[in-house]
């Protein structure tokens, strides 16, 4: 991922059931997301998922649900995920991810293995032309862009929401996949686990560049929250492209221990690991009808009604040249539980 920072902001990516965030930074980036078996929030307080994120791929090429085959990174399948959901690779010349047409709803693309891209907690739908193949530096990348005033037809400052492989977050669910309940019913804050994988701020190093710190909290029903233990604190050259990898895993709340454990990695080096146990077992999400999987990037300020000075001037770009996602076989209907806390050195998992 590189980014190119602006005014400052943040940008979170997560995952489908998960999601990304971003704010005054353009970025180029590659992501590789692998789900498993917790429930994963996206951008402050959105989405629900089950992703890990791992790299290093060491085993033999799989197929892919979506994308060419693939080796499995050796942390996912460690972990216990080795089934490919999506190979997203934006830098294939003439490849499937090579146009937007083929992958992105509402801009040509049809079926249920697609990205859909709304702003933020509405079914405004974001428009094709903030999503371009193009290239950068002689690599052909996706480029998402949002520009000042883009989410006025909401009422409010959203980001834009791009996910995959369906969406959960206000926005029209693909037909083919669980529908919500009852409009709403998908939605945090109700006791669900919030889990940051990249929040990202411009010139946030105290002048001295980029800082990413990110954390996990507890959108709890009850009165009584774990929130955040500490915060992954890393200090990295966004302006240059970087892998960011994250490996999310739970027993979903099985044993008395019960927790979530999240993992980053930056270029393939581990900065760390969290765990927290949610105070209500709504929190895992384990109901597949109303929370699934889904990956999300966020481009721009959720600023929601706090006024003009929570929304981006200067335009927000991130580029990016792959995502990938590694799950259990079985994730499309159930969540993939360990029944075993790992400590392997800093490397912390439920297996």
């Amino acid at each position: 991922m590189k980014l190119v920072a602006l005014l400052g902001g943040a940008m979170s990516l997560a995952l489908a059931d998960a999601t990304a965030t971003v704010a005054q930074v353009s970025t180029p980036s590659t992501i590789t997301i692998v789900s498993g078996d917790g429930t994963v929030l996206t951008p402050p307080g959105e989405a629900t998922a089950d992703l890990p994120v791992a790299i290093a791929a060491a085993n033999a090429a799989v197929p892919c649900d979506q994308g060419d085959a693939l080796a499995a990174p050796a942390t996912a399948t460690t972990a216990g995920f080795s089934h490919c959901v999506l190979n997203a690779d934006f830098t294939k010349v003439g490849g499937f991810f090579g146009n937007t047409a083929n992958f992105i709803d509402g801009c040509g693309a049809t079926g249920t293995k697609i990205f859909q891209a709304y702003y933020a907690y509405s079914g405004t739908p974001v428009p094709c032309n903030r999503m371009d193949i193009e290239q950068d530096s002689g690599t052909q990348v996706l480029h998402l862009q949002y520009l000042h005033g883009d989410s006025a037809a909401t009422g409010v400052i959203r980001p834009l929401e791009l996910a995959y492989p369906t969406l959960h977050h206000n926005g029209g669910v693909q037909s083919g996949w669980p529908q919500p309940a009852s409009p709403g019913t998908e939605n945090l804050p109700v006791g669900g686990i919030e889990v940051d994988y990249i929040e990202i701020n411009s010139d946030s190093n105290f002048g001295s560049g980029w800082n990413n710190s990110t954390g996990m909290r507890d959108w709890c029903t009850t009165g009584t929250c774990n929130k955040i233990n500490q915060p992954i604190v890393t200090h990295t050259d966004y302006t240059q492209y970087h892998t960011f990898s994250v490996l999310v895993t739970s027993d979903l709340g099985a044993t008395a221990a019960s927790n979530f454990a999240k993992c980053l990695f930056t270029d393939g080096v581990l900065n760390g690991c969290q765990t927290i146990s949610p105070a209500d077992a709504t929190g895992y999400r384990t109901d597949r009808s109303k929370f699934f999987n889904y990956d999300v990037v966020w481009v721009g300020n959720n600023g929601g009604s706090q006024g003009p000075n929570y929304e981006s001037i200067n335009p927000i770009d991130v580029y990016i040249k792959s995502m990938t996602i590694w799950e259990c076989s079985t994730y499309a209907t159930t969540n993939c539980p360990g029944t075993q806390l790992v400590n392997q050195g800093s490397l912390t998992y439920w297996h």
